[in-house]
């Protein structure tokens, strides 16, 4: 899977074994950030076979609340899929932790989807 790299947004994909590292960089700032994240992180699950998903946030400086669905709808699809999926957020950002503790509870109900705080690398 090939990288994204949208305005000042960076989202890059590597692997480990059965481990697939979803990173977020820079800052989603787009108006209509789901015109090109939905069709991204859709080929991304559909590549996955029978891999886990680490998406990792810990280095997005912002986002917008227009950025929210985007990740909520992949939320969904890796839940569908049955992928066992860890997001990972720095739990040192204040703004990262009033996005990503909400997510946190509304994933509750999943099985396959983890929220979890880490320190920033």
């Amino acid at each position: 899977m090939e990288n994204l790299h949208e305005g000042d947004l960076i989202l890059s994909v590597s692997a480990s074994g059965k481990q697939v590292i979803l990173k977020w960089q820079g800052e989603s700032r787009s108006k209509d950030p789901a015109g090109f994240l939905d069709p991204y992180l859709s080929n991304l699950v559909h590549s996955l076979d029978d891999n886990d998903l680490v998406v990792d946030f810990r280095e997005l400086e912002s986002m917008n609340s227009s950025t929210v669905l985007p990740i909520i709808n992949l939320i969904k699809k890796l839940e569908e899929k049955t992928i066992n999926t860890e997001i990972l957020y720095n739990e040192n950002s204040s703004w990262q932790k009033a996005s990503f503790i909400p997510l946190s509870a509304i994933t509750k109900i999943y099985k396959h989807i983890k929220v979890v705080p880490r320190k920033g690398d």
